[in-house]
């Protein structure tokens, strides 16, 4: 069974520390890119100031060498050339088969969503993690199956209340039908539904943000 897991890695133990306590503030996200030898070398940053950033990348001990591939507004596209130890940890973290299918940072940690098409792989990760005194966090696991709440980051329940709340109208301007019509339908509680609405929205929030858009 094909199986995703959501963990964290403290900056220390993985990259960038030393930026991120200089630039509380910023963020970085790794872009997704083709196969290459490189590891990890596509990174989106956002931070206040580009000087003050750059200035604390040439200082960072993670980072070999990098250059600015693209610029936006507060944001910048990054090729990064990792040092050995960090380029070592990304590479086993990545290892095939695992997929990253998220990595990104902040000054809260490193936040990675992993892709193991064997659930036995994960202890592999583990036991590395172990070996090399990383704390990784294994935050949540989930079968990605073929459900389409499994693809978006629901439950089921969860699935179905935002699916039915819109077929019915419950979001539309004004709405066509109220809290406690969709929970008659769905033969629960208002609060029940309504927690369930909220969490929904939180957990597509998080997944479009994630992927519609480089940062949170």
């Amino acid at each position: 069974m094909t199986t995703i897991i959501e963990s964290r890695i403290p900056v220390d133990d993985l990259a960038l520390e030393a930026t991120l306590q200089e630039l509380p503030e910023a963020r970085f996200v790794c872009e997704r890119s083709v196969q290459t030898d490189e590891i990890m070398p596509l990174v989106w940053a956002r931070a206040t100031d580009e000087i003050e950033l750059e200035t604390a990348l040439d200082s960072d001990p993670t980072v070999d060498r990098w250059s600015r591939l693209a610029t936006a507004e507060n944001e910048w596209l990054y090729r990064i050339e990792w040092e050995y130890e960090t380029r070592l940890t990304f590479r086993i973290l990545s290892a095939s088969p695992t997929v990253v299918l998220r990595a990104h940072a902040s000054r809260h940690g490193w936040s990675l969503r992993l892709l193991y098409p064997e659930r036995e792989e994960i202890e592999r990760t583990l036991s590395f993690c172990d070996e090399m005194d990383i704390a990784l966090d294994v935050v949540q696991i989930r079968d990605a199956d073929n459900r389409p709440a499994s693809r978006y980051g629901l439950t089921n329940e969860q699935y179905r209340a935002l699916v039915t709340a819109a077929e019915r109208g419950y979001f539309d301007v004004p709405r066509s039908v109220t809290l406690e019509d969709v929970a008659d339908e769905l033969g629960v509680s208002h609060q029940a539904l309504s927690e369930r609405l909220r969490r929904g929205h939180s957990a597509l929030i998080d997944e479009m943000l994630q992927h519609g858009s480089v940062f949170e």
